[in-house]
């Protein structure tokens, strides 16, 4: 099942190499054209073929959604540690903080900032500030788990000993803390993967997603409540459930190493 997952996410990542047209050329001839042996999923308004714009949508949102995860991950540990050293009484505060913003759905703060972002903004600045503002108010998960993973380690005697002898806070969280912290984290990147999969969707769903000329999942499938849709028109969602559960499905083979948290 992991090999499969990996294999369907590592299909849609190099499906638009294998496109024999662009995700930008116009067909002109071929306007809304039915699936066929040029476009084999049809094409859209303007004669741009489906299949291209299809395969370079999915990597925009894997691509994205990774490098998004990624840096709230790397966001929320380095709150979290900085929260960890300090006292017991300012670090439960920093506790009941991050329960307060948790509560929140961090994507509804991102419906709002993504609408305060001006029209006239290029395109390619708005994917960018798009998977920026994910990343920005996706990290509390991470801090809440690592900072109380943290309060659970240090009281640990192969944390104590190496302090207590001289050696440096930066040596023992690099050599010590950070080996334990790895599996929480890489944990953490894949549960908040599909999260800004759905998320990066929705916002085009709701027409705040990525402008044309680039490819939108979310603008794809918000064809389906058109009227004249076709099952062709079912794909981009296809697209979707595939890449969200194949990180599922790795996900379920995530095992602890032995002494790890």
């Amino acid at each position: 099942m992991r090999v499969a997952a990996a294999s369907l996410l590592l299909f849609l990542l190099l499906l638009p190499f294998f496109c024999s047209w662009t995700a930008d050329t116009q067909d002109r001839e071929h306007l809304l054209a039915a699936p066929n042996s040029i476009h084999w999923l049809g094409t859209d308004v303007v004669g741009r073929d489906n299949l291209a714009r299809y395969a370079l949508a999915a990597r925009f949102s894997i691509f994205g959604g990774a490098a998004a995860s990624a840096v709230a991950i790397t966001i929320g540990a380095i709150i979290a540690v900085g929260f960890a050293a300090l006292p017991e009484r300012v670090a439960f505060l920093a506790s009941a903080c991050f329960d307060t913003m948790h509560a929140v759905p961090w994507y509804l703060m991102a419906f709002v900032l993504r609408a305060m972002v001006p029209l006239d903004t290029a395109p390619s600045r708005i994917a960018i500030i798009t998977f920026c503002l994910l990343a920005g108010v996706g990290w509390v998960s991470t801090a809440r788990v690592v900072a109380s993973s943290l309060r659970q380690l240090r009281p640990a005697p192969w944390v104590r000993f190496p302090v207590s002898t001289g050696v440096s806070a930066g040596a023992v969280f690099v050599g010590h803390l950070l080996p334990n912290l790895w599996p929480i984290l890489r944990a953490q990147f894949l549960l908040l993967l599909p999260a800004m999969l759905l998320a990066e969707t929705s916002l085009g769903l709701v027409g705040l997603g990525f402008p044309e000329p680039l490819p939108s999942l979310g603008a794809a499938i918000a064809e389906l409540i058109q009227p004249g849709w076709h099952w062709w028109n079912l794909i981009p969602f296809a697209v979707l459930s595939v890449s969200v559960l194949s990180v599922q499905a790795l996900i379920g083979h995530i095992r602890p190493a032995p002494g790890n948290l």
